[in-house]
């Protein structure tokens, strides 16, 4: 019997550019996109390993999986 195969999961969305706190600060909003080029170019994407999934909000229910019923209002 062998081991299944590991899957790594990624997602990007647009809005992610929005996440920025500044030019001199590692998380600035270009560095998603500029993740996803350097993958591409490199062929990530063309692993199997590899699964590319379409962006989501979470809902409700997702967020009470991992939050408290009085903190999740932040959060949607």
């Amino acid at each position: 019997m062998t081991a299944p195969e590991s899957k790594t999961i990624m997602t990007f969305h647009e809005k992610f550019k929005q996440y920025d706190l500044g030019g001199d600060h590692p998380f600035r909003g270009d560095r998603f996109a500029n993740a996803m080029k350097f993958f591409e170019s490199q062929g990530l994407f063309s692993l199997s390993q590899i699964v590319l999934v379409t962006h989501q909000p979470a809902s409700r229910e997702d967020l009470l999986r991992i939050h408290k019923e009085d903190s999740a209002h932040v959060c949607s």
